[in-house]
């Protein structure tokens, strides 16, 4: 996946909270906004082919260890980062 400042930190609670027996969550849509950010940053070439491949697969091994939940607050935030993010790029 991508490296960015705490991405170290950031999987080292991660990891420690898996083992420690958390159920990772995360909204139903995560993986297509994920997907659309790592298209994002190869289509401004920030990101080259195969690089966004390898993010692509990076991304689909984190999918398989987390359960999408979705609730009214989800879909609500849902539309409001589509908003945002559209705005922003």
């Amino acid at each position: 996946m991508m490296q960015e400042q705490g991405s170290d930190e950031a999987r080292h609670t991660i990891r420690e909270a898996v083992e420690d027996g958390a159920i990772l969550r995360t909204p139903t849509y995560a993986h297509a906004e994920s997907l659309n950010a790592i298209w994002k940053q190869a289509h401004q070439k920030h990101l080259t082919h195969k690089q966004a491949l390898e993010a692509a697969r990076d991304l689909e091994k984190i999918m398989r260890d987390l359960n999408p939940t979705e609730t009214s607050a989800d879909a609500h935030e849902a539309r409001l980062a589509v908003a945002v993010l559209d705005a922003a790029l």
